[in-house]
C-alpha cells in the first residue's frame, strides 16, 4: 500500500468497527480476508472474530507493506497486490469511493473517477456570505430539504453518547465531561458541544460499531 502523509496520520492508529487490532495494514488485510466491495463504504461491515484471526496471520507473513506515497493529494491510496504471474494496481484519490484507476499487469482497464470529487467549495460564494444570508436561510428554507443534516446530527449524537459513556481511546470527550463536573471547566454550550463531538470521535477512532456521518456542507460540489 502507498498512500497520501494525511491518510497515514489519520489512519494508522485508528480501530475497525467492532475489531481489536488497529492500523492500515490491518485494514487491509481485513479487507482481503472478509471485505465485501458491494457494501462500498460499509466495506468492512459483519466482520467476525475469526476474520480477525485470518488478517493477523496474514500481516504475520509480512507480505503487506504500507509506505507514503509522493503526492501532493491529501486523499490518496494505492494498493499493488502481487500474484505469482499477475500485478494489479488500485487507486483511490480525493474521496473515498472515488477510483481513478485499475490495472492489470501495466495496463489501464480503468481510468475514471471525479477529479477532486465532493471536497471542491465555491470559494467565491463562501466569503461572500453574510450573516443576513444566513439568517435569511435559516428562517426560510423548507425543512425537508434538511433530511441529511437531521441524520447526521442522530447518527452523530447516538455515537457521542456512547463515548461519554464508556471508555474508548484516550477518552478526551468523557475526560471534557468529568472536567465540567469537578468545576474545572465551565458547564456552557460550547464545552458540552467539544465534549460531545470529542467522545464521538474517541468512540469511532477505537472500533466502535456505530455509523457516523459527516455533516452536508454549503457550497459542495457533487
Amino acid at each position: 500500500m502507498k498512500v497520501s502523509g494525511n491518510i497515514l496520520k489519520n489512519a494508522k492508529a485508528v480501530g475497525i468497527p467492532g475489531m481489536n487490532s488497529t492500523g492500515i495494514d490491518f485494514a487491509a488485510a481485513i479487507g482481503f480476508v472478509a471485505g465485501n466491495p458491494d457494501k462500498k463504504l460499509e466495506v468492512l461491515v459483519d466482520l467476525t472474530s475469526d476474520d480477525e484471526v485470518q488478517a493477523i496471520q496474514l500481516i504475520q507473513t509480512g507480505i503487506i507493506t504500507v509506505s507514503i506515497s509522493e503526492t501532493t493529494k491529501k486523499l490518496y491510496i494505492e494498493i499493488i497486490v502481487k500474484a505469482e504471474k499477475d500485478l494489479v494496481k488500485v487507486v483511490i484519490a480525493d474521496n473515498h469511493s472515488n477510483i481513478t484507476l485499475i490495472e492489470v499487469n501495466g495496463k489501464a482497464i480503468f481510468q475514471g473517477g471525479c477529479e477532486h470529487i465532493g471536497i471542491l467549495s465555491d470559494q467565491d460564494s463562501l466569503s461572500g456570505l453574510t450573516i443576513a444570508e444566513i439568517f435569511e436561510f435559516i428562517t426560510t428554507v423548507d425543512s425537508g430539504a434538511l433530511h441529511l443534516v437531521k441524520k447526521s446530527i442522530e447518527l452523530n449524537k447516538t455515537i457521542g453518547l456512547e463515548g461519554l459513556s464508556n471508555s474508548y481511546g484516550l477518552s478526551v470527550g468523557k475526560t471534557i465531561k468529568e472536567n465540567v463536573e469537578k468545576g474545572f471547566l465551565s458547564d456552557d454550550l460550547a464545552t458540552r458541544a467539544m465534549s460531545l463531538a470529542a467522545a464521538g470521535s474517541d468512540a469511532r477512532m477505537a472500533g466502535s460499531t456505530l455509523p457516523v456521518m459527516p455533516t452536508p456542507e454549503a457550497g459542495i460540489k457533487e
